[in-house]
């Protein structure tokens, strides 16, 4: 029973994060830089989902989701080669 209603939750939550994500189709630039902005190249803005913060980039008129990071982690790096 437990998992039957863990299943749902998970889609539920899926369903939900898609619908958030799909308003960046207008005008995404409302949405501030993320704090990680300097860190990278491009510019790095985020969208709030209930704990989550949505990374993202604005390339060429399209929205690039880059990760979706739960709020109490630490900020996102770029990757580093050794």
């Amino acid at each position: 029973m437990t998992q039957e209603i863990s299943l749902e939750k998970a889609t539920l939550w899926y369903f939900d994060i898609i619908e958030r994500i799909q308003t960046l189709q207008n005008n995404p630039r409302r949405c501030p830089l993320a704090s990680e902005n300097d860190l990278f190249p491009d510019e790095v803005r985020q969208l709030l989902f209930q704990q989550y913060r949505i990374l993202f980039t604005i390339q060429d008129g399209e929205v690039h989701i880059l990760r979706v990071w739960h709020g109490r982690r630490d900020y996102a790096r770029p990757d580093v080669e050794k």
